[in-house]
């Protein structure tokens, strides 16, 4: 399994909206990327880590469990854009499995979390009831929601049994790895109209 945790410095956006102090934004500036990431993947310094309880109370983490590797470099790279740009609004951890069986036991292992699966018989929503969606879980309190993503072959029947709570990203039939770049574009769309950035315009 590959893991990557993306951890970046809140927007000015975010950080007038909650009004947090303005240390914990250099704090977390601070964080050195990860030795030999080449820049991609930024992981909490020491001196972070041991304040992992501001960030648990501050941020929602989002955690993508990808059955398999997002092979073409095109749409890995536009993926990894998007998700370093959510880490601006909200801790990210992208989790590549290898089948369905290794996605259950990481579920498994936080039953508190909001599973989400990415299925086309899901729920449809458009850009702003996702947006207000999201405020809800960050209100209520929510600290992890999981979008499960799929491979060529879909999710077995075990899979989609475990999380029933679907999402809809279109009518329409995408290639998987298409389909998750479609996904952390519409999440940072979400958070920018929470914060009323001209993106979404």
């Amino acid at each position: 399994m590959e893991q990557r945790l993306y951890a970046a410095a809140p927007s000015f956006n975010v950080l007038a909206t909650f009004s947090w102090p303005s240390y914990f934004a250099a704090v977390v500036a601070a964080c050195p990327p990860q030795a030999g990431s080449s820049g991609r993947c930024f992981l909490l310094c020491a001196p972070c880590a041991l304040h992992s309880n501001i960030f648990s109370r501050f941020f929602m983490r989002l955690r993508f469990t990808m059955l398999g590797k997002t092979r073409r470099p095109e749409l890995r790279a536009i993926f990894d854009d998007y998700v370093k740009r959510i880490a601006r609004s909200a801790l990210v951890e992208v989790n590549e499995v290898r089948d369905a069986d290794a996605a259950i036991k990481l579920l498994d292992f936080d039953r508190a979390a909001t599973a989400i699966l990415l299925d086309a018989a899901g729920k449809s929503q458009n850009s702003e009831s996702l947006a207000r969606w999201l405020a809800e879980q960050r209100d209520r309190g929510t600290r992890e929601i999981i979008f499960v993503c799929g491979d060529a072959d879909g999710f077995s029947e075990t899979l989609r049994k475990r999380v029933p709570q679907k999402l809809s990203l279109s009518p329409m039939t995408y290639s998987h790895e298409l389909a998750r770049v479609m996904l952390v574009e519409q999440l940072y769309r979400a958070f920018a109209i929470l914060s009323g950035s001209p993106y979404p315009k």
